[in-house]
């Protein structure tokens, strides 16, 4: 029941209902308006041009947001005047369908909004060419059209006047949850017979999802005047929580110790389950924590949190003097090493839960340097050039969509069809750049449609009192642009219920040939969607998974090289850190978004799809190690010894290269030679020597010593080199086996 009640928490407080909600107000506002002058026809005119503004109106900087109203508005009043001319002539309207296909497709080129402002113009277009539309007035329409979008304009800009936060608390509190989940993943390698494959795989589609929710913050913090240079006391929390939150995601993808040793040698004490329930309980807080900045509420620490991670340490230290022996030195440390990661996690957490407050007496002095951490948005006619070619995926998409559109238009025209432009309509919102969110979306909507249809039927079937078919109709149309960016499937069972309604509600009459219209357009329109990715399909994953591992290995390895300048006794600055940190966890990303849509895409598609996975698992563990790495190093008190190292990390550096030089990497195969021998081997030796005076020490019971100080320093950071060398091995071994597979092809 709790559980439940949570869920209908997040949701309501979610920027997904809060945008819902919105669009709803904006798209009947004008309908209500014409409705009260006795002009339903002029309101219904307007709330389209409501819709595609809204369409656009997704999160990001406000100045993004108004350019992409403003920019959608004068391209509807395009469409309207141009559509008006046309309407007469079917053909030459079918060859306008098909051109407007193409270019609002190709401006995908510049991003996700402008691939937005393209779909609002097509749907629009589509409206625009319903047979059951009487307009006297084409002109008028554009004028009505454009009021309408500047109406929903007006109401967006004055929700974000009213709450100007609003919108990057929702962000940044999904951001946490999102981080929340990765965080239970990570609980589960704790439990016992961990399925680790499953596991890794569970934390790359994860971090997806947290990257995504980041760069999405990221754009709206570090774009947006009143945040950066114009602060508030609201707004300079609010920074601080986001910083804290990457470094927090970064403590948990760091806790990355040996699991196969803690479980091969303590798996039957309660220290194991114990962890796992305290990382599930940090987890729940930072969902709570998340929900706690949608809503502006507080969310201060909880103290049984702060008990159990007491009382965590102190089993621990009674464990160690009671069943420490010498074969459990190995397993002790690394356990001490991932509880101090659980520690900096419970205390970058209680930070979050402290922002959650918005307490006055919060340390501002961090300075950030935020510039070097956005992508720049500029637009440039080469940009659509360089796309111009049949190995761009954005062109063949165009292609695409403006083919199926011309078909979708003609077999309309051909057809007796009761709502024609429901055909062209589906095209529209089912196609998309890649097969597999194609292939997704069309399944969604069949499915969706179908469903929807039931249950609009089983509505009229019901009632037939005006008052109660509205506020149904209503419910469902907040939920279905609640849902519609993120569960297509739902968006559109909903958006068919509110649809099936709100046509009855105009024209009330036989509701079973309507119901009947909305399945058959909408067959026609996702088979002609289906033939046409086939007919013209996209460039396959698998033809750029090549580039993105080779970006994840190149990103991996300037980040590891960077750190190893610390064992140089170089000094280690944080914001080129940080930079080179979020290069990297966006390379990861691409990569494992890439490789689940290849899983999706035919058979023939996924060749070497075993390799590709491994490759992603390993440079995600490989990640992992290296900010442990970076933490272990930050925590030393001695540093004289650290170039005793050095061997080991230019191997790994070169396992890193040669991997790339089998990627096709320039530069040529690297010699590691360099990186063996006697120096190698001396470190490893002193280790080897501090464990057997280690071992003999415990015999005699001796618990604190210099040795075990110097020890747990020395095999930490000989424990994460070791997995890292063995990791970087495995990458190069992948890398040689994949080209030798790809060569034989």
């Amino acid at each position: 029941m709790n559980n439940t009640v949570n869920q209908y928490r997040r949701f309501i407080s979610s920027f997904y209902f809060y945008e819902g909600a919105r669009v709803t107000v904006g798209i009947m506002l004008p309908v209500l308006i014409g409705i009260y002058f006795r002009q339903t026809s002029w309101g219904i005119a307007a709330a389209i041009g409501a819709l595609a503004a809204a369409i656009t109106d997704f999160p990001g900087p406000i100045h993004h947001r108004i350019n992409g109203i403003v920019a959608v508005s004068f391209s509807v009043v395009g469409i309207t005047l141009i559509t008006g001319q046309l309407i007469h002539q079917p053909w030459a309207l079918g060859v306008f369908i098909a051109l407007a296909g193409f270019a609002f497709s190709i401006i995908t080129v510049y991003g996700n909004r402008a691939a937005q402002i393209g779909t609002a113009s097509l749907v629009i277009l589509t409206l625009l060419v319903d047979e059951t539309r009487v307009v006297h007035s084409y002109n008028e329409l554009a004028l009505v059209t454009l009021a309408g979008a500047m109406m929903y304009l007006l109401l967006s800009l004055l929700l974000y006047r009213l709450r100007p936060y609003k919108l990057v608390q929702q962000v940044l509190g999904q951001c946490m949850q999102q981080t929340a989940v990765y965080l239970q993943v990570k609980a589960r390698f704790y439990l016992p017979q961990p399925n680790y494959n499953e596991l890794y795989q569970q934390l790359t589609e994860t971090q997806v999802q947290i990257n995504a929710a980041q760069q999405n913050v990221r754009e709206m913090m570090f774009k947006t005047r009143s945040i950066i240079k114009e602060s508030t006391h609201t707004s300079r929390v609010l920074l601080l929580a986001f910083l804290d939150l990457v470094d927090l995601f970064e403590s948990v993808m760091a806790s990355q110790p040996n699991y196969r040793i803690i479980q091969q040698h303590l798996q039957q004490h309660p220290i194991l389950p114990r962890m796992h329930q305290l990382l599930q309980a940090m987890a729940a807080e930072l969902t709570q924590t998340g929900q706690a900045f949608a809503e502006g509420s507080a969310y201060p620490p909880v103290p049984a949190t702060a008990k159990a991670l007491q009382e965590l340490n102190a089993l621990f230290e009674t464990a160690r003097h009671e069943i420490l022996e010498a074969d459990l030195i190995e397993a002790f440390i690394t356990l001490r090493h991932a509880l101090d990661a659980m520690e900096d996690v419970y205390h970058k957490l209680a930070l979050l839960q402290q922002y959650s407050t918005y307490h006055k007496g919060i340390d501002f002095s961090r300075k950030v340097e935020y510039q070097r951490f956005i992508v720049p948005s500029y637009f440039s006619g080469r940009q659509v050039l360089n796309n111009l070619s049949w190995q761009s995926n954005i062109f063949r998409y165009s292609i695409r969509m403006m083919v199926a559109m011309l078909a979708g238009y003609g077999l309309a025209q051909m057809l007796p069809l009761g709502h024609a432009y429901w055909v062209v309509l589906t095209i529209v919102v089912i196609l998309k750049p890649a097969y597999a969110i194609t292939r997704q979306r069309n399944i969604d909507r069949l499915l969706g449609t179908l469903i929807g249809v039931a249950i609009g039927a089983g509505i009229l079937y019901s009632t037939t009192q005006t008052s109660v078919l509205l506020g149904i109709m209503l419910l469902f149309m907040v939920l279905s642009f609640s849902f519609w960016r993120h569960k297509y499937f739902i968006s559109v069972l909903t958006l068919t219920v509110f649809i099936v309604l709100a046509m009855q509600l105009l024209n009330p009459g036989n509701f079973t040939l309507l119901l009947k219209d909305r399945l058959i357009d909408t067959v026609i329109g996702s088979g002609i969607a289906f033939v046409f990715t086939l007919f013209i399909p996209p460039v396959w994953e698998k033809l750029q998974m090549g580039t993105l591992t080779r970006q994840t290995i190149m990103d991996n390895k300037r980040w590891f090289d960077y750190i190893s300048l610390a064992f140089d006794g170089k000094t280690l600055h944080i914001s080129e850190y940080k930079l080179l940190r979020k290069q990297l966890y966006v390379s990861l990303a691409n990569f494992s978004d890439a490789f689940q849509r290849m899983t999706n895409e035919p058979k023939a598609m996924q060749q070497q799809a075993p390799y590709w996975q491994q490759l992603l698992v390993s440079n995600h563990t490989l990640a992992s190690h290296m900010a442990a790495l970076y933490n272990e190093l930050q925590e030393l008190q001695e540093k004289e010894w650290l170039d005793d190292f050095l061997p080991i990390t230019r191997q790994i550096s070169n396992r890193l290269q040669t991997a790339l030089h089998y990627l096709g990497e320039a530069g040529g195969e690297q010699q590691e030679g360099a990186a063996t021998g006697i120096e190698e081997v001396a470190i490893r030796h002193e280790v080897n020597q501090l464990l057997q005076q280690r071992r003999r020490e415990l015999e005699r019971g001796e618990m604190e010593t210099h040795t075990r100080g110097k020890l747990v320093a020395l095999k930490s950071i000989l424990d994460q080199l070791d997995m890292m060398l063995q990791l970087s091995g495995d990458i190069r071994r992948l890398c040689r086996n994949l080209q030798q597979r790809l060569s034989s092809h």
